[in-house]
């Protein structure tokens, strides 16, 4: 693959690293793939080059420059404070005791078993919270000590730059109101989790952070919220209302996006924006968790200090009520028609994961290596599903003989975010034998017909029987009995022999007609699936209907756009053989493309699929299935109505390279069926 990379780079200059390959899985638009990611550095043709090749062909999907040449003032303001605080730290004496500060262990409402306390109350209620803690290894310098460490280092990086206070003889006694408290909060609780990590194995080699964690305790222009940036590796701390950095708890939440960057530099997209927030919660729970007087407060709350007093309403990890939906992409902070946050979801299987395994006896340092362990080796694009996957193969390898595994199973599966795996047996396509000349069911015939059953599920399907009963009153069923054995996922079975039907002499021809076969396995689960056909063959073709949109098609960008023909050709108008669809695309990549066509009753039939045709393509213009192939069978809906509002849509999920719809059409047969009697 790297091979592959510089040839096709055609290198003149030199090296500025190793070049590296990961074999990784990309998860675009619910289709994964696996991919050879590989990057090289070089002087001529310059750049921080990333090639996308596809381990089996050696194509090349996509390559492009990751370097940034567009860094503002201030960005490179904040990477060299960074740069100078983590350094400085090198050439500066270590205190490696001495050192304290007065601050907040527990938020104060749990510390205190006060759930009326507030950001107003007085300073004398709050008495009782403070507890004295020791500052292991702050720096000493000239002007003081300051609480730069190698595993945290404060840093006045982002507005509004009131400074980091030091102190003479190492000692923090400010009270909470007063930016030296907030200091020392923030610096002891995230070197205290950093700590945490070193003493689960994520040390010397395998640390999680390169360098010092680096945080300004008063930024964000003084607003009433916190960030992690992942692209100087920072922290800030706002001010709004109650203090960010007065709750351990929002301390370690944003921790747990810094957690997230320096484990998997690809996170983004997929589900991630809402599993950072919820692993941050999680983090943040765990952390307090060991601590008898967080039981005081809501110990399943997040947030119990900062998320009071009408700042804001905080979140919760005990959400039993809250439902994964599979095709549905989570976002930060979404909230759902249940009332349950996105966040929550993916929270709450882990902390009562937590909450149960340690209360059969397990420690809480193996819960926390389960999850940090199970982000290594996940690539961008993640759902839900994926890392819960990944999570419970962690807890496996990890502890075989222990219950951790099959507890994180039982919670995920309770939120269906894991799902067993199971067959879905799907209509495919229908066939008449012993008929008439024109091979298609007439009044008054008596012929058989098989019915092509597709396996879409990620399981075989054992042992299936199938029963052929009629809807359509002019119908007989005479053979109702069939015989399908297993049919392996993804595969198209028939039946070992046809069902019997006979058709009533005086229906119409062209007329309608409605059976249902039911399917069991070898474990009686059933499922029933209408089949619809009409009586003899289908009139001329005709063109239904055509609309020229024109629409710009976003790059990289799932949700697409979408074009909507409303058909209406009366009642009995319904798909024929022939149904077939126009597309004229102008786009300069056609391998980033998906194309969907969507009917009246919401059913989706893929037409082309990402990656699918060649890079040198530029359009789209024919028609589906006669000049262009489509993913899935036009012929699975022969005999539904037509009418109604049908849906294209047309997705870009790669970066690079625009296009437009110029225009669409349904193409159907109609007018009077013919038949033998």
């Amino acid at each position: 693959a790297i091979r592959s990379a510089w040839e096709h780079l055609k290198v003149s200059g030199k090296l500025l690293r190793e070049p590296t390959a990961l074999l990784t899985t990309d998860i675009v638009g619910g289709v994964r793939k696996q991919w050879w990611l590989v990057s090289i550095e070089t002087t001529a043709p310059a750049g921080s080059w990333e090639y996308w090749i596809d381990p089996t062909s050696g194509f090349i999907v996509k390559n492009q420059d990751r370097r940034v040449y567009d860094v503002s003032i201030d960005d490179a303001r904040q990477e060299l404070r960074k740069r100078s605080v983590v350094e400085s730290f090198e050439n500066l004496a270590r205190v490696t005791g001495g050192g304290s500060a007065n601050l907040f262990k527990v938020d104060p409402r749990s510390a205190l078993a006060s759930p009326k306390l507030a950001d107003g109350s007085p300073a004398a209620d709050f008495l009782h919270a403070y507890e004295n803690v020791l500052l292991d290894e702050i720096a000493k310098t000239p002007e003081g000590f300051q609480l730069i460490g190698k595993r945290v280092s404060l840093s006045d990086w982002d507005s509004p730059f009131s400074g980091v206070s030091t102190s003479t003889d190492g000692n923090w006694t400010a009270k909470r109101g007063e930016n030296a408290f907030n200091d020392a909060m923030t610096w002891w609780h995230l070197d205290q989790a950093v700590r945490t990590m070193e003493r689960i194995g994520y040390q010397d080699e395998t640390r999680i952070f390169e360098g010092a964690l680096v945080a300004d305790p008063d930024g964000f222009d003084g607003q009433d919220n916190s960030f992690f940036t992942p692209t100087i590796n920072a922290l800030s701390f706002g001010h709004g209302c109650i203090d960010d950095n007065e709750d351990p708890d929002v301390i370690l939440h944003e921790m747990g996006h810094a957690i997230n960057a320096a484990i998997n530099p690809y996170w983004q997209d997929g589900d991630t924006g809402a599993m950072g927030e919820g692993f941050g919660d999680y983090w943040a729970v765990s952390y307090g968790y060991a601590d008898p007087r967080n039981k005081n407060g809501d110990r399943f709350r997040v947030f119990n200090w900062d998320g009071s007093a009408g700042c804001w309403d905080g979140r919760r990890t005990d959400r039993s009520e809250a439902r994964y939906k599979r095709g549905v992409q989570y976002h930060a902070h979404d909230r759902g028609s249940d009332g349950v946050i996105s966040d929550e979801l993916w929270s709450t299987p882990l902390v009562m994961a937590l909450d149960e395994l340690i209360s059969k006896g397990v420690s809480k340092d193996e819960v926390d290596l389960i999850v940090l362990e199970s982000q290594f080796g996940l690539a961008h694009g993640l759902t839900m599903n994926d890392w819960a996957n990944a999570l419970v193969q962690t807890a496996s390898m990890l502890f075989p003989a222990g219950p951790h595994a099959d507890v994180f199973l039982r919670h995920f599966n309770s939120h269906l975010i894991i799902t067993p795996p199971s067959p879905d047996l799907i209509f495919s396509k229908k066939m008449f034998v012993n008929g008439g000349k024109n091979g298609v069911p007439d009044p008054g015939e008596t012929l058989g017909v098989n019915l092509e059953i597709l396996n879409i599920g990620d399981l075989a399907a054992r042992g299936i029987t199938a029963k052929l009963t009629s809807k359509s009153e002019w119908i007989t069923v005479s053979t109702a009995d069939g015989f399908y054995g297993d049919i392996p996922e993804m595969e198209r079975v028939a039946a070992l022999t046809p069902f019997m039907i006979k058709v009533h002499p005086d229906v119409a021809c062209g007329k309608l007609s409605l059976v249902e076969v039911e399917l069991a396995d070898k474990d009686r689960h059933k499922k029933i699936i209408p089949v619809e056909f009409p009586l003899g063959i289908p009139g001329a073709e005709v063109d239904s209907a055509q609309v020229t949109p024109d629409l710009a098609i976003p790059d990289k960008d799932l949700q697409g756009i979408e074009s909507i023909i409303d058909i209406q050709l009366g009642e009995d108008a319904v798909i024929r053989e022939g149904f077939s669809v126009d597309v004229a695309i102008k786009h300069a990549s056609v391998t980033d493309l998906k194309i969907i066509l969507i009917t009246p009753a919401g059913y989706e039939i893929v037409l082309k699929s990402f990656l699918s045709g060649e890079r040198s393509d530029r359009d789209i213009i024919g028609n589906y299935p006669t000049t262009l192939h489509p993913v899935e069978d036009l012929a699975m809906f022969d005999g539904t109505t037509i009418n109604g509002k049908w849906t294209l849509k047309v997705v870009d999920g790669f970066e690079g390279g625009k296009g437009r719809l110029i225009a669409w059409g349904i193409r159907n047969t109609t007018g009077r069926a013919l038949c033998e009697h």
